[in-house]
């Protein structure tokens, strides 16, 4: 009876992790699909522009200025098949940085209640907000038109090294960036 009892619970657990997994995949739909932006900024639809469009919004010039450094071109992140997103990556001895870009084909992904903290942030597009990351960077979202962008900076020092600039240094460098990217949209 104990066996016979012990079966039927691994049985029953089988089915439910199936049932689970199958929940957990899924096929692309002809529909738009809501995820949540890895920052939680807002949620954004699979219809993003593609990774070439949005660099030469953010040439690898305007990326270095904003990273401080001479940055290179990360083409090998998921994160550039699944969003459409432009990576730029700096690193030195002391610091890594990363600038991410994005530009989505709706402004669903325009949120700024859904992440607390955020601010306004005046002349960037149509209207944009902007948020600290923590200590290790900013994020900026403004719309221009029928789209929406994200700019994400990120600074990661070295366990001792010092942060390179001040978190007010980064948004100021973010803006600008931004202002720029919405001009030539």
């Amino acid at each position: 009876m104990r066996a016979r009892r012990t079966t039927r619970v691994i049985g029953m657990c089988c089915v439910g992790v199936l049932a689970l997994a199958a929940c957990g995949s899924s096929s692309k739909s002809s529909g738009s699909t809501a995820r949540i932006h890895a920052s939680g900024a807002a949620p954004v639809n699979d219809h993003h522009e593609s990774p070439a469009q949005v660099c030469a919004l953010v040439p690898q010039s305007d990326a270095s200025k904003v990273l401080g450094r001479a940055s290179t071109r990360n083409s090998e992140s998921s994160l550039v098949a699944a969003t459409g997103a432009c990576i730029w990556d700096a690193a030195d001895t002391k610091v890594r940085s990363s600038l991410q870009a994005r530009v989505y084909d709706s402004t669903v992904a325009f949120r700024p209640t859904a992440v607390p903290g955020s601010a306004s942030v005046p002349g960037v597009g149509s209207r944009a907000y902007a948020f600290a990351l923590g200590s290790l960077g900013y994020e900026l979202v403004f719309e221009k038109g029928s789209k929406v962008a994200m700019l994400q900076l990120t600074v990661a020092p070295a366990p001792g090294a010092a942060m390179p600039a001040s978190a007010a240094d980064h948004a100021a460098a973010l803006i600008a960036l931004a202002r720029t990217m919405a001009a030539r949209m």
